[in-house]
């Protein structure tokens, strides 16, 4: 009886831990801006994640939101940039392009600069030749 008991409870707590887990597919964001940033995902939990000068995070930008359109923004000092229809854009990067996580998830790694571009980075955040649709501009 007891390790029945314990076996369910190892279930729940295995379906809780994946379930909590970190998105299959999301983007590191590093900050290049020169100030802070803060990068606004609409529906997204959290919905504003604040990403210092100099550091990055990551942001759930890559998740499509029923009935939300494909959009985030970042806002920087006094510019606000937004990038909108940018999924297909995260796609294309090479599978050597893309850091290979637990459970299957991917991640890919940018860097957003003073102007509001995004450029894609190697996984390491090595600067890399940028494929077809980068660097990102905003709107």
């Amino acid at each position: 009886m007891l390790t029945r008991a314990v076996r369910l409870v190892g279930s729940v707590a295995a379906v809780l831990a994946l379930g909590s887990c970190v998105p299959l597919y999301d983007v590191s964001l590093l900050n290049d801006t020169g100030r802070a940033i803060t990068v606004i995902i609409p529906g997204a939990r959290p919905e504003q994640i604040q990403i210092p000068r100099g550091a990055a995070a990551p942001v759930d930008i890559l998740v499509a939101r029923a009935g939300l359109p494909e959009q985030f923004v970042v806002v920087s000092g006094s510019h606000r940039w937004h990038y909108s229809r940018y999924m297909d854009t995260f796609g294309v990067p090479d599978y050597s392009l893309r850091e290979h996580r637990s459970f299957g998830a991917v991640r890919i790694h940018a860097r957003i600069d003073s102007r509001g571009r995004v450029y894609l980075l190697s996984p390491t955040d090595s600067r890399v030749a940028q494929p077809a649709g980068f660097p990102l501009d905003p709107k």
